[in-house]
């Protein structure tokens, strides 16, 4: 079995770009940390319990880290800022902003 961690690079990115959720979380989180509660806000069409297992999954997969704080943040690691900016400079930025609008 491979892992993420194991794959080539592209591949690694599409996977998280195609996802329907991640690259809105990733996007919104580029702007500033955010609790499960500020992100379902902005989410709405997203349920509770399945926000929760998109931001597990992208702490696993190293794009978002826990803010260590008394309001449960979460906020963008060095690689998700990394991989946010690849896609907001890659042409269109746009692109990415209508992404999260979805």
């Amino acid at each position: 079995m491979t892992e993420k961690k194991d794959e080539c690079g592209v591949k690694y990115t599409l996977d998280v770009l195609e996802d329907r959720w991640q690259p809105r979380i990733i996007f919104w989180l580029g702007f500033r940390p955010f609790t499960i509660e500020e992100l379902h806000q902005l989410l709405p069409d997203l349920t509770d319990v399945a926000l929760k297992e998109e931001i597990t999954s992208l702490q696993n997969l190293r794009i978002v880290n826990p803010v260590v704080d008394e309001e449960n943040k979460y906020s963008l690691t060095d690689d998700g800022n990394d991989l946010r900016n690849m896609v907001l400079t890659k042409g269109n930025n746009n692109e990415f902003y209508n992404l999260a609008k979805m």
